[in-house]
């Protein structure tokens, strides 16, 4: 008796433990998607992605200086953004298939494939050489393809 007692006991530890690590990483996944969402990132999103959409239409618009630089910290902003995403989808095991990691993708994945296509046209707009971005894009790059995989 006092084994099947200690057993039961390990058994229900075990299964306290998972459930609390669980519910870390779905806090994990829901404080970056809030972060994401907050006013500075989507300022960010929204600056830039205007700029994408009238290159993309071939609208010619000069930047100026002031413009250039406001638009390089909201770049630097946006690559952040996915480098604390990418931060979270590391640190959330692949297993299960559906959980925290999947909401974490199904809720991005998206905005990642939008910007890893996009990258190139902010850089080339804002005159930016790629290998001044590349360090801080690494996050976005990885996402993109570990993604694209899964997708």
């Amino acid at each position: 008796m006092p084994v099947v007692i200690t057993f039961f006991g390990v058994v229900v530890t075990a299964a306290i433990g998972w459930f609390a690590a669980r519910r870390s990483q779905y806090e994990r996944v829901l404080n970056v998607l809030d972060f994401i969402s907050s006013s500075a990132v989507a300022d960010a999103r929204d600056n830039l992605g205007t700029l994408v959409v009238r290159r993309n239409g071939n609208a010619s618009h000069h930047l100026d200086d002031e413009h250039i630089n406001s638009m390089v910290k909201d770049l630097f902003t946006m690559l952040w953004a996915f480098q604390r995403i990418h931060a979270v989808d590391r640190s959330i095991p692949a297993w299960p298939i559906f959980g925290p990691k999947r909401l974490l993708r199904d809720s991005t994945v998206a905005w990642v494939n939008y910007w890893s296509t996009n990258l190139d046209v902010v850089r080339t707009a804002l005159g930016l050489d790629p290998a001044a971005t590349s360090e801080s894009d690494l996050g976005l790059v990885t996402l993109a393809d570990a993604w694209q995989e899964a997708v």
